[in-house]
């Protein structure tokens, strides 16, 4: 639905201040922190965040809406690791047809 794209879209933007707060947090934790053992500590704290916060917004990615299949119009999920390793442009991903077996584009849909 309507309501799902707008949380998808979102959770991306989340994600992204995400990244560009993690980077400026790695340039002011480098200049401005003496102490390795804290650098380090701020770091691994900050990458920990961010990578809960990339495998939420897969999670999400993989629950919310549907892709179709260009050959059969089969209707179908894509699994965790399906849309974690499937090249795409935006939320168009290349995918294998559950159904026909066929590799192809497949857009992410909202709405049944």
């Amino acid at each position: 639905m309507k309501e799902d794209k707008k949380l998808l879209m979102a959770i991306y933007a989340l994600l992204g201040l995400g990244v560009i707060f993690y980077i400026m947090l790695a340039f002011v934790v480098e200049y401005y922190v003496a102490k390795e053992s804290i650098k380090l500590l701020i770091i691994i704290g900050a990458t920990i965040i961010l990578l809960f916060m990339s495998f939420v917004t897969l999670k999400l990615e993989v629950t919310i809406g549907y892709y179709k299949c260009n050959n059969c119009n089969h209707e179908y999920k894509g699994t965790c690791k399906q849309t974690f390793l499937a090249m795409h442009i935006g939320m168009t991903r290349y995918l294998k047809c559950p159904k026909c077996l066929t590799w192809s584009w497949s857009k992410k849909n909202f709405k049944k």
